[in-house]
C-alpha cells in the first residue's frame, strides 16, 4: 500500500514499479487500478451476481497495483 499526501508521487511510483516489472518480466500481466475502482467493481459484481467474472479477471493478473 502506498500512502501519503497529495502531490508526493505515489501514482508515479506505482506506475514505475509496474513498468519495471513489465520490462524485466515480459510474460507477466500487470494491472494498475485505484482502490476506489477496484472496490466499485467488486460491489457491482456482487450486485449483478457476476462474482465469477470478477474473480476470473483478477486471478488472471500476475501483479495488481
Amino acid at each position: 500500500m502506498l500512502y501519503g499526501g497529495t502531490g508526493l508521487g505515489k501514482t508515479h511510483l506505482a506506475n514505475a514499479i509496474g513498468n519495471h516489472i513489465k520490462a524485466t518480466h515480459k510474460d507477466k500481466k500487470v494491472l494498475y487500478v485505484t482502490s476506489e475502482r477496484f472496490t466499485n467493481q467488486f460491489i457491482d459484481s456482487v450486485k449483478n451476481g457476476s462474482m465469477g467474472e470478477f474473480s476470473n479477471f483478477y486471478e488472471s493478473i500476475d501483479v495488481l497495483i
